[in-house]
């Protein structure tokens, strides 16, 4: 997929060192396409989706991209933002949502539109006469706003294997190990320490949400099960809001359960960490209370 991608780019007219900008959740394709801009020497231009209409105004302004590869959720908004023409979009990239059909009307009339899927197929139907524009060192990977996007930083190709070389030896994964994906790829720590750094160890990735982590977050049904619940991660990448999140859904859990409990946890709790500390397994409440 990122082979054809790539390639299927290039089909609609990008060539080296020509920005992509990434406007959408975290989600496989956005890694996918991610991957594909790498491969062809394509600058990765990334935006926060919750920046105002003038932000992401901005940044393709002064970005200059010809390209932006978006969800369905989010191509809705690119009626005004194009409207006001101050940017180089020629072609928008949507990824389908399997339910809903997208309206591709209103749209202003220079820009083509197109799907994720069918940017693939341009790409299988290039009989591989497209080969990857191999980066160098000093080439452009990403540009990455800050998280108001005022100002933004480029990231070489160079900075990303320095930076994965040193991330290498941090952890020791196994093959079974499975990494929860939720913050934002526009986020450095989640596209270049986070998920690039899983597909250099062959860590399986499951995608998540902020709002659908934990059974108490706030767009999982009552009763339901959240993602973490569901993937049981062996890995998972934090920021304090997100772990201020995850300690509300499990001390609400544990209080349910009475003060008897609530006592028992506090301690194996406080035991395990000690046990940490000296190098030291516990099995046995591993297995009883720690699953």
């Amino acid at each position: 997929m990122v082979d054809n991608f790539g390639r299927g780019l290039r089909k609609l007219g990008m060539r080296t060192n020509d920005n992509v900008c990434l406007y959408a959740e975290t989600r496989a394709e956005w890694l996918i396409a991610a991957q594909a801009s790498f491969q062809q020497s394509l600058p990765v231009a990334t935006l926060y989706t919750n920046l105002p209409e003038a932000g992401v105004v901005r940044g393709l302004s002064e970005t200059r991209a010809q390209v932006v590869i978006t969800s369905h959720e989010l191509l809705p908004k690119f009626r005004s933002i194009l409207a006001q023409n101050k940017d180089n979009v020629k072609t928008i990239v949507f990824m389908e949502n399997p339910i809903k059909r997208s309206d591709l009307t209103g749209f202003r009339e220079d820009v083509r539109i197109i799907s994720f899927e069918d940017v693939i197929a341009l790409g299988a139907k290039s009989n591989n006469n497209l080969e990857p524009e191999a980066p160098g060192p000093n080439t452009p990977a990403i540009i990455m706003p800050t998280s108001g996007g005022a100002k933004a930083a480029i990231l070489t190709h160079g900075n990303m294997v320095a930076t994965l070389n040193k991330f290498l030896y941090c952890l020791n994964p196994k093959p079974d190990d499975v990494y929860i994906a939720y913050l934002p790829l526009a986020h450095v720590l989640e596209l270049v320490g986070g998920e690039s750094l899983m597909i250099v160890w062959g860590v399986a990735i499951g995608y998540s949400h902020p709002n659908t982590l934990t059974d108490q977050s706030t767009m999982v049904k009552r009763g339901t099960r959240g993602d973490a619940g569901v993937l049981r991660p062996t890995i998972m990448y934090c920021v304090p809001q997100i772990l201020d999140r995850v300690y509300k859904g499990v001390t609400e859990n544990i209080k349910k359960r009475g003060d008897f409990v609530s006592q028992l946890m506090e301690y194996c709790i406080k035991y395990k960490i000690e046990c940490s500390k000296k190098g030291q397994v516990t099995p046995i409440i591993d297995r009883l209370l720690f699953r």
